[in-house]
């Protein structure tokens, strides 16, 4: 059972570290593309866990009160005419409501570029991913209970209900979603033909989806617990036609193109004249394959 722990946010917030500008007061002083290349290669430099954003002063409407803004609540630094925000992981839920303030001012500037943990990234979807953890992990100490980070009332996932790269629970209606990725996509055949899941590749993704869109700034987000889910899954699936099928893509077969077997789907659950269907074309398609593979002839 996960625990309460509403210490961490003042915990995190003592272990900011502090971001030092001081290596970019020449930035206004070169040319365009010079000021680019030198932009670039500071956000660089800065700390991983920052929010970055950098933005022109000059010839823009309304630019005191953005630069007023991001000075006074975010402690932003005015080089020259360009104005650096950088807000440490520790310190973004907190600033949540100057950051919406602010981007209301920017949004339209074509000098506005923003940074997360080094890479580029919409500003807008970005606040609005802070919104949805900062009002997600305060729900889950108001509403007092370990399901608030579930999917749904009967569906765990992975434990953050905000984790939606890979579908943890299969669909049981009657049409398979083509357009969802679920855990077992995520494999190969062997030389043997079995299925084999690629769980390092589900945990990269996984991981690499929490890392970009700032979920891990919830105090309630077990890593811990998102491994054992990864590490629980099977090791491989077994091709029953019954609980799951081959997925078959067109490819060259030798000097000719023909039904290949790239990947597997699992079977919801079907009608009778559905499922007798489904058997006839799955069985064409395994037939043509050994054709083509010369096992029949």
């Amino acid at each position: 059972m996960k625990q309460k722990n509403p210490k961490s946010i003042n915990i995190q917030i003592q272990n900011c570290g502090k971001v030092n500008l001081d290596n970019i007061n020449n930035i206004n002083k070169k040319g365009v593309n010079e000021k680019e290349k030198l932009l670039t290669l500071s956000i660089q430099q800065i700390n991983d866990g920052l929010l970055a954003i950098v933005f022109d002063t000059n010839n823009t409407k309304r630019n005191k009160e953005a630069a007023s803004i991001a000075e006074n609540l975010l402690g932003g630094k005015l080089v020259n005419s360009t104005m650096w925000v950088t807000i440490p992981d520790c310190m973004l839920l907190p600033s949540i409501v100057p950051l919406m303030h602010l981007y209301r001012y920017i949004q339209s500037w074509k000098s506005c570029k923003s940074y997360f943990r080094k890479k580029q990234i919409n500003l807008y979807q970005f606040i609005n991913a802070l919104i949805h953890v900062k009002d997600c992990s305060e729900n889950y100490i108001a509403r007092n209970h370990t399901k608030y980070c579930w999917r749904s009332l009967n569906k765990n996932g992975w434990g953050c209900k905000y984790i939606n790269s890979i579908r943890k629970h299969l669909d049981k209606c009657s049409e398979y979603k083509s357009n969802t990725l679920y855990w077992y996509n995520y494999g190969y055949f062997n030389v043997l033909g079995e299925w084999i899941i690629d769980k390092n590749l589900i945990r990269e993704v996984i991981f690499s989806e929490i890392r970009d869109n700032g979920l891990d700034l919830c105090p309630f987000l077990y890593m811990k617990e998102i491994t054992e889910k990864i590490n629980g899954l099977p090791d491989s699936i077994e091709i029953d036609n019954v609980n799951f099928k081959k997925h078959y893509k067109n490819d060259f077969i030798g000097s000719k193109i023909g039904p290949v077997p790239d990947n597997i789907r699992h079977i919801p659950e079907l009608s009778i004249k559905d499922q007798q269907e489904w058997e006839k074309q799955q069985k064409i398609k395994e037939l043509e394959y050994e054709i083509g593979m010369g096992q029949l002839i």
